[in-house]
């Protein structure tokens, strides 16, 4: 029996089977790379925060105070200017006109710290804490919760 062109059943499956897996690989490697790149973003904003709070401590001889816990780049945190983390910019030379806020529903979440590391509600205020998550381990940071604060970016939750 003469076999006329065309592909066998199988060999249609096999073919099927190979795009499908090549297929998944790249999905799993694009979501990776997404997951790397908001990680990275994360990162930079932590430190473009800490660079703001460290132009504010310079002129203020402390941190800004706050009496809570404070989400950073939330609608109440946009602008770092001379009176603290604010809705708006009350002065001409903002140190941060545009605080960044978490690029998902994470959040960056401020403290102002006294010399012993306790909550500081009064000025002057010598230490900060920042937390923020991340999605996955990156160079000496944990995958999920890490921690800034003027010395550097540790991971692990703050204390």
């Amino acid at each position: 029996m003469k076999r006329e062109g065309g592909f066998t059943t199988l060999e249609l499956v096999i073919a099927l089977g190979v795009v499908f897996i090549i297929t998944a690989i790249s999905i799993m490697m694009v979501r990776s790379a997404r997951s790397q790149m908001r990680d990275a973003v994360r990162v930079s904003d932590i430190k473009q925060i800490q660079a703001g709070l460290e132009l504010f401590f310079a002129e203020q001889y402390s941190y800004p105070v706050v009496t809570d816990v404070v989400v950073v780049g939330g609608p109440s945190t946009i602008c770092l200017d001379k009176q603290g983390f604010s809705a708006s910019c009350s002065s001409d030379r903002p140190y941060m006109p545009t605080v960044p806020g978490s690029i998902d529903s994470s959040a960056y979440v401020y403290i102002s710290r006294n010399n012993e590391n306790v909550a500081c509600v009064a000025s002057p205020c010598a230490k900060y804490a920042m937390q923020f998550t991340l999605e996955n381990a990156r160079g000496t940071l944990a995958e999920g919760l890490n921690c800034a604060r003027p010395e550097g970016i540790k991971p692990g939750a703050c204390q």
